[in-house]
């Protein structure tokens, strides 16, 4: 057995863990504008790679489409639902860790009118889905929590919190 591959994929498995989870440390955070990063990065990365093997089977003289077209069709129905089930979680967890751990702090007062709050217990797999949706002067903020921090609001009720703003522009407490 090569012990150096074991114990390395054992340290990237740890990390990969450690980074998903990292979001769930904070009282509020702005995971909603992490994700549309996320897929600002991602998305046309994927994109780009579809064209470049596409332009690659026209070069090389692909005879048969029809095989092509449905592995074409395959690999982005999987890279859909691999993306949107997993690899999102894990790129906007990356981008929360990101912009907490690099750059100056900009401490920022959150003030407004809660206008919608989510509060699903999860049971089973379902972890559970814990926001609140915040407006102030026009600007709405979505900001993920956990259920002992929003337990006590209501929509409707004002909210006032000194956050910190990261190297991303994300906000978080």
């Amino acid at each position: 057995m090569n012990w150096k591959f074991i114990s390395g994929l054992i340290l990237i498995i740890i990390l990969i863990i450690y980074i998903i989870f990292y979001p769930l440390q904070f009282e509020f955070y702005e995971n909603l504008k992490a994700k549309k990063i996320s897929d600002f990065i991602v998305l046309p990365i994927f994109f780009l790679l579809i064209i470049y093997d596409l332009f690659r089977n026209i070069k090389k003289g692909e005879k048969d489409w029809k095989k092509y077209s449905l592995d074409l069709t395959k690999g982005l129905g999987i890279f859909a639902v691999l993306y949107f089930l997993i690899l999102r979680s894990f790129f906007s967890s990356g981008i929360i860790f990101i912009n907490t751990i690099f750059g100056e702090k900009e401490m920022v007062k959150v003030s407004g009118i809660i206008t919608d709050k989510t509060d699903l217990k999860g049971s089973g797999k379902f972890v559970g889905k814990y926001e609140l949706i915040i407006e102030q002067n026009g600007n709405e903020f979505v900001f993920d929590s956990n259920h002992k921090s929003i337990e006590n609001y209501k929509v409707n009720d004002h909210f006032e919190m000194e956050m910190k703003k990261g190297i991303l522009n994300l906000i978080y407490k």
